[in-house]
């Protein structure tokens, strides 16, 4: 899961110079993956969504952080990892790498 949001700087920069990279794109091709927008108001549905996943963000992982990436057993529930916030430097980037490569 990918809690983003428009007005996120760090997100873009994790989606548009992270994501991308041949390594990170082949270990991000085992998962199906799921962004949820936290700050889409155009439309009531949207902005009514936005809050809905908001609200998620907070009772399943007990933050607000943005970016916020997760990964989640097929049951939708159980939490297997976390990763909060950008990558700025190579120890995150490490952490972020472990987080979808252990087992």
């Amino acid at each position: 899961m990918n809690f983003t949001g428009d007005q996120c700087v760090n997100c873009r920069g994790m989606e548009q110079g992270f994501f991308p990279r041949p390594e990170i794109a082949k270990e991000l091709e085992k998962f199906v993956r799921v962004e949820l927008w936290l700050d889409r108001t155009s439309t009531p549905e949207l902005a009514e969504r936005s809050k809905r996943y908001y609200e998620y963000e907070i009772k399943k992982f007990d933050t607000i952080a943005r970016p916020l990436y997760a990964i989640l057993e097929p049951d939708g529930d159980t939490v297997v990892a976390k990763f909060e916030g950008s990558i700025v430097n190579k120890e995150g980037e490490a952490r972020f790498i472990r987080m979808l490569t252990e087992d």
